[in-house]
């Protein structure tokens, strides 16, 4: 089954049918890693095509993975659905609390605590990623050999507006 017909299939299920899922995806680790490439692809896509379902989908897809896999690669994918939140306008707590609130599991579990954590753990540099806009906009991978790490500022939009709520804070 295609991820985005899973998302929509949990997303329509109750409570119950969602265990279920949850439980046969389980049973996949290309399923599993699917979904977690499925959260970037959606932290991209909502950008490119402005458009919030994205967010919601890559989110969703966090709370079917749930966390069965290396939780830091699903921090990294969170990151950047909560970069794509904040270069859409959109308030990321309260879209991933809306996400949280519909759902249980780790998954879920992990969407709260990534809304907890510091301002400063939510940055891309601290996941070493940046934007880029060329040829259409992507989070890109930074090189740890750059000198993007020993900058001190954070020269990335979004993570100038996490820094300057922080501080205000």
């Amino acid at each position: 089954m295609k991820t985005e017909k899973i998302i929509k299939k949990y997303i329509n299920s109750s409570s119950q049918s969602r265990d279920q899922i949850e439980r046969e995806i389980g049973k996949s680790q290309i399923i599993l890693y699917s979904l977690v490439r499925f959260m970037s692809e959606c932290a991209v896509l909502a950008v490119q095509k402005k458009n919030k379902q994205f967010i919601e989908r890559g989110l969703y897809a966090n709370v079917i993975e749930g966390v069965r896999q290396d939780f830091r690669d699903n921090i990294v994918q969170l990151t950047k659905l909560y970069h794509s939140c904040i270069l859409l306008d959109l308030n990321p707590i309260n879209e991933f609390q809306e996400i949280a609130d519909k759902t249980n599991g780790k998954g879920k579990d992990l969407i709260v605590s990534f809304s907890k954590r510091k301002p400063i753990d939510k940055t891309l540099k601290c996941m070493g990623l940046k934007t880029t806009l060329a040829p259409q906009f992507n989070f890109i991978q930074v090189d740890w050999g750059d000198n993007y790490f020993k900058e001190i500022e954070y020269s990335e939009p979004t993570d100038k507006k996490i820094m300057a709520f922080n501080a205000l804070v």
